[in-house]
Parts: C-alpha cells; sequence; structure tokens
C-alpha cells in the first residue's frame, strides 16, 4: 500500500533536482517542510504514472512566495500551509484537483485562475489576508461543495452577474472570524444548493436586502453587532436551526415566525432581549425542540403554548421574576439559573416538566424526575451565587 514521503529542508539549487517520477511511483502523498525554493512550478508530474489521488502539500515553508499549477499536474490534491505565498495561479483545463488549502498566508486576493479549476470539490483560503471576496470567481465551480474563507480580513463581498446555473453545487459557505460590517443577503439567493451559512464572528451590524432559499437549514450570525433585526423579506422553509447568540438584539427579528417557519432550535443568548410579546411570537413557531435566550434582560417566562415539539427553554441569567408553564409534554426541560424569583407555585409548572433547574435565585425549587420522582423541595437563597453574572 503507498504511503507518505516527506520532505524536509530541500534545495533544488544544492540538493539536485526531485526524481518525481519515482515518488509518484511509490507514495500517495508527498509533503514538503522547509522548502527553501521562493517560486515552485508543478508540472513534471506525468500523468501515466500518477496515481488517481496524489497529494502535493507544502507546509511551514516561509520561503515560497509564488505557486504554479499546470494542467499537466494532475493532483487530487494542494496544501500550502505556512507558506509566503502571495502569488498563486492555475493554468486553464485543470480537471484533476478536487481540494485546495491555503492557510496561513499573505495572500490577499482570490486569484482569478481559480475559476479554471473545473473538479475541484472543497477550497480553503483560511487565516489568510484576503480583504474582498467576488463571489463571480467561484460560480461557475460546478463541482463546489465547500467554500470556507474564515480567519481573513474580508471587509467586503461582491457578486456580479450571477446566472441560474451558477453554484450548482455548493452547500457550505463559511465565512467566519473577518471584518465584515455590512452585508447585502441576496448575494446568496443564488446559490441554490446552499445548506449552511456561517457569518459568525464578524462585525455586522446590518443585514441587507431579502434571504430566500428553499435548501438554507443552518444560519449562523452571532458574535456580531446586530441591534434589529428584520425577516420580513426573508422567505427560507427549511431552515432548522438559527444561532444570533452575542449580537445586540433588543427585540425578536421581525417577522421570524412567518420567515422560517420550520425553525427547530433558536438560539438568542447574550442579546439585549427585554420584555413584550416574545414568548406569545415564540410559542406559533410549531417546529421550535429548543429555545436559547439566557444572558438577556427578560422578566418573566410565561409559556402558555401547547406545542407539542418544543422540549427546553433556557432562560438562565436574566432578571426573570415570573416563571409559569402550564402546558408541556413528557421530558420538557426548563432551565431558569441565576434570576430573581422569589416566588413559586408548583401549579404554574405541568407535571409533565422533568426537569427544572433554577439554582441562584432567590428560591430554589429545583427538580430532576428522571433521577428521582419525589415531592417538591424549595430552598431559599440569602447569598448571591458566584456562579451568576
Amino acid at each position: 500500500m503507498k504511503g507518505m514521503c516527506t520532505i524536509t529542508d530541500w534545495s533544488p539549487g544544492v540538493d539536485g533536482p526531485l526524481a518525481m517520477d519515482s515518488v509518484v511511483d511509490n507514495f500517495m502523498s508527498l509533503y514538503f517542510k522547509n522548502l527553501t525554493q521562493p517560486t515552485v512550478i508543478l508540472h513534471q508530474i506525468d500523468q501515466s504514472s500518477l496515481v488517481s489521488e496524489f497529494t502535493i502539500s507544502i507546509e511551514h515553508s516561509r520561503a515560497v512566495q509564488s505557486v504554479y499549477l499546470s494542467s499537466r499536474a494532475t493532483l487530487s490534491s494542494l496544501y500550502l500551509i505556512g507558506t509566503n505565498v502571495s502569488d498563486l495561479r492555475f493554468e486553464e483545463t485543470n480537471s484533476k484537483l478536487k481540494y485546495l488549502t491555503v492557510s496561513e498566508s499573505p495572500l490577499q486576493a482570490v486569484p482569478d485562475s481559480i475559476k479554471h479549476l473545473s473538479n475541484v470539490k472543497v477550497i480553503d483560503i483560511v487565516q489568510s489576508s484576503l480583504t474582498s471576496v467576488d463571489f463571480s470567481v467561484f460560480g461557475k465551480l460546478h463541482r463546489l461543495v465547500l467554500l470556507n474563507l474564515h480567519r481573513n480580513e474580508i471587509v467586503s463581498l461582491q457578486l456580479y452577474d450571477a446566472q441560474s446555473e451558477d453554484f450548482a453545487c455548493l452547500e457550505n459557505m463559511d465565512l467566519s472570524n473577518n471584518r465584515l460590517t455590512a452585508v447585502s443577503l441576496t448575494h446568496f439567493n443564488s446559490m441554490k444548493a446552499l445548506n449552511k451559512l456561517d457569518l459568525s464572528r464578524n462585525l455586522i451590524a446590518s443585514l441587507e436586502g431579502s434571504l430566500v432559499s428553499s435548501s438554507l437549514s443552518n444560519l449562523d450570525l452571532s458574535h456580531n453587532r446586530i441591534v434589529t433585526l428584520s425577516c420580513c423579506s426573508w422567505n427560507l422553509p427549511s431552515l432548522t436551526y438559527i444561532d444570533a447568540t452575542n449580537n445586540t438584539l433588543e427585540r425578536l427579528p421581525a417577522c421570524m415566525e412567518q420567515a422560517m417557519p420550520s425553525a427547530g432550535y433558536l438560539r438568542l443568548s447574550m442579546n439585549a432581549l427585554s420584555d413584550g410579546d416574545n414568548w406569545q411570537r415564540l410559542a406559533t413557531m410549531q417546529n421550535l425542540h429548543g429555545i436559547d435566550v439566557s444572558d438577556n434582560r427578560l422578566t418573566s417566562l410565561v409559556w402558555n403554548s401547547t406545542t407539542l415539539r418544543l422540549r427546553n427553554i433556557n432562560a438562565s441569567n436574566n432578571r426573570i421574576k415570573k416563571l409559569s408553564v402550564p402546558y408541556a409534554t413528557k421530558g420538557f426541560n426548563i432551565e431558569v439559573d441565576c434570576n430573581l424569583i422569589e416566588q413559586f407555585e408548583a401549579a404554574s409548572i405541568s407535571p409533565n416538566v422533568t426537569y427544572l433547574q433554577m439554582q441562584c435565585n432567590p428560591l430554589d425549587c429545583s427538580w430532576n424526575k428522571e433521577l428521582r420522582d419525589e415531592e417538591m423541595n424549595c430552598v431559599k437563597n440569602s447569598v448571591p451565587c458566584d456562579m451568576c453574572h
């Protein structure tokens, strides 16, 4: 069985050329570490002797500044990790490369020639220096499934003249950990297969335009600076998971119930939500399994819905004084640690609530029926808990 060949500290000018035919006949993967040649031209690989899934990886080679991949270099995978590559070019009619990774590099722009990789499935350009992205360069890559651009310095996104057949297989887009402040959501509407969109850990204060997708099921907007969010022009019938943790939302997103009727998990912790019609609106979302509104400014949790699918509400670290969940299906869990509950009536909580966690309230009537089924026992707390913030 063919394995991996690692070549360290190779200097072609001193050590002479590499017998590439011998390498590819005997190994599946070729790893260069501390390669000292500034320009790497990958074209001297004989297709007739090459295995079908050959990999070249250049790692921890800061001397490498430029890489050129010809159509003759029939690699399936190319990894450039920890280099100084700022010039990356691909020759036309490259139909073999399936996986491309560029990591820890000073690359500032997506190479226009990336559009020549007609069979590429995964593109990772991460922990680099990209500042803007024109999605058009990826549009004709009809085999592309995953585009990962996290941990760059991206401040702007563009998409021009998208055609209906573009982005045919693109399912996963990761733009997390960048410097985006405003995003036009209409860019993603042309990505008909998009299943997951990650915009987390940016500086986003504004989401503009409509988001319309029949395929999107996972949307991550967490760790941004969003104060208000309107979903009134959105249409996401397949969305099951939305995360808006750690923003500054003061209200639930407008029209959320209509825009995402299949939502199952809703994470809105670490925002600035206060009382209003929050619970009434959430109760209309019949497919919810779990709600996380911990670390907000809520003063009550009143759940009067008979929604059959809901199993968990986490409202810890709020200012809740009133707790009422008279209807619940068996196995329902409630977490209200670190609130201000001083009075509690057992009748206000359905006997179907299996798990009630209310530590660090002035009155703690926690129970766990999975461990023991016994009468409620309440304890008064007079000393603030260290676990609360």
